[in-house]
């Protein structure tokens, strides 16, 4: 996206890529049936990787000790693969024949045979280790140490370690450099440091710090300016405590920028042609969009979302923007053109750390407090957008959900449903009441539009308690 009218860069390479990627339905939405389908695995799911052939996800299950193995399609769990105390989200090679995945108990790297279930090696890291980061020519593992204050370099080829790098204190996940179609960074390995506020730039062809910038108070995993992109070679790096967004220089180090941001904001990440930097702001359920084509870079746009919103992930195509609202047990979809919220899908408590199927077909929450993993299916169908934020009146045992008509042409009517218990209503009208509701409890009320495909992506009400 552009923030100035563009849609991608006009250049042969960026047109290549595009057309590589796809398309993805011009946006997600829910099925004609429950889009959602709630996997139990007890613990407290923390990540999750997608097997190259979109069939089956592994999910790492700290409050477990294992990784969980989901059949997609079936919206089952298939096995657990014990692993150890503290396992990390997982990341699987190119062909997806090895899972790799950290435990900070033992301060291991363990390789999982995906076709056998098993664990079939192990290497030492440094202390409480993070996940790992595969390299993007998928030769390496990045995996930052938080105990040990140190980056390990994993050589996938050998299975043993490259070199150890000393950084600054309590280091998080790495990211690798991109660079422009003129210019490669992908020698550039950049690691912020939560405990001094800092990040080291690694030199990967040396395996030596070369650059360390001050940063804000509680930075964040950095994101840094797409490859082929209209801006290019920025680094940001949000700073949760002060509110603040820092930009620097891929190239040469040094703060280019800081940029004020919403209260507590997590992640960033940036546009895939890299005109826009979109920041969830935890305390405050907002999404900052800045524009990173403009010097300053200012603010564009707030987008109100759901509580507790933790970090974004971008469709392939960069259309659709995933926003886990941890605190209020849903995933907002975000259209990146007109900046506005298409709905909400509602998964459970303590979403984190989407992931999203190679098809774009399927989107996977591990929803961490509530022990379950939400699979989503993303029809292709052409399903209506959801009606305006619904308006709940609650009575003894029953609700009055209002909402305003949409203007979508071929929409035969809406669907109301309550949770938790999944009581419905149905109506051609822009009211309808779900009754036989429990006195005391506390609900929330999804409205979806119906027409010819199907239903639509929901818009998802506060809670409300029922009066006794």
């Amino acid at each position: 996206m552009s923030l100035v009218g563009r849609r991608f860069v006009t250049s042969a390479s960026l047109l290549t890529l595009v057309a590589a990627i796809g398309v993805l339905p011009t946006l997600p939405a829910a099925a004609a049936t429950d889009p959602v389908t709630s996997v139990a695995v007890g613990g407290r799911p923390s990540g999750a990787a997608i097997s190259p052939d979109d069939t089956t996800a592994y999910v790492s299950n700290p409050g477990a000790s294992t990784v969980d193995v989901i059949d997609l399609a079936a919206g089952q769990l298939v096995t657990s693969i014990p692993v150890g105390a503290g396992v990390q989200p997982p990341v699987l090679n190119t062909s997806g024949t090895r899972l790799y995945v950290t435990t900070q108990a033992d301060s291991s790297l363990l390789i999982i045979d995906t076709a056998g279930r098993s664990v079939i090696g192990r290497i030492k890291v440094g202390s409480q280790p993070t996940g790992p980061v595969m390299s993007r020519d998928g030769s390496q593992l990045f995996i930052a140490n938080t105990g040990s204050d140190d980056v390990t370099i994993v050589d996938l080829a050998s299975t043993s370690v490259a070199s150890t790098v000393k950084v600054g204190d309590k280091p998080l996940r790495p990211v690798q450099g991109t660079g422009s179609q003129y210019a490669s960074l992908d020698t550039l390995l950049f690691v912020t440091n939560s405990g001094d506020s800092t990040m080291s730039t690694i030199d990967l062809s040396t395996s030596r710090v070369v650059a360390e910038d001050g940063l804000g108070a509680g930075p964040s995993v950095p994101a840094v300016s797409p490859a082929l992109g209209v801006v290019n070679n920025k680094v940001f790096v949000a700073n949760n405590t002060d509110g603040t967004v820092t930009i620097l220089d891929q190239t040469a180090g040094g703060e280019s920028a800081q940029v004020k941001a919403g209260k507590t904001p997590s992640g960033p990440v940036s546009s895939i042609d890299g005109t826009a930097l979109f920041v969830a702001n935890h305390a405050v359920g907002t999404i900052t969009v800045l524009n990173t084509e403009k010097s300053p870079v200012t603010s564009a746009a707030t987008i109100t979302v759901g509580n507790g919103p933790t970090r974004p992930l971008l469709s392939p195509n960069g259309r659709i923007l995933f926003v886990p609202n941890s605190e209020a047990a849903t995933v907002s979809v975000i259209d990146t053109n007109s900046l506005s919220v298409r709905g909400a899908y509602a998964v459970e408590r303590g979403p984190l750390n989407l992931a999203l199927s190679s098809d774009a077909k399927t989107l996977v929450v591990p929803n961490s407090i509530s022990g379950t993993v939400s699979v989503i299916n993303l029809t292709t169908a052409d399903l209506p957008f959801p009606p305006p934020a619904a308006k709940v009146k609650a009575k003894v045992k029953r609700a009055t959900v209002s909402w305003a008509a949409s203007n979508e042409a071929g929409v035969t009517g809406y669907v109301v449903t309550a949770s938790p218990g999944g009581r419905t209503c149905s109506t051609a009208a822009t009211t309808c009441t779900v009754r036989g509701l429990t006195p005391g409890k506390r609900y929330r009320f999804a409205v979806q539009a119906v027409n010819e495909f199907g239903t639509g992506a929901a818009v998802v009400s506060a809670r409300v308690r029922i009066p006794k």
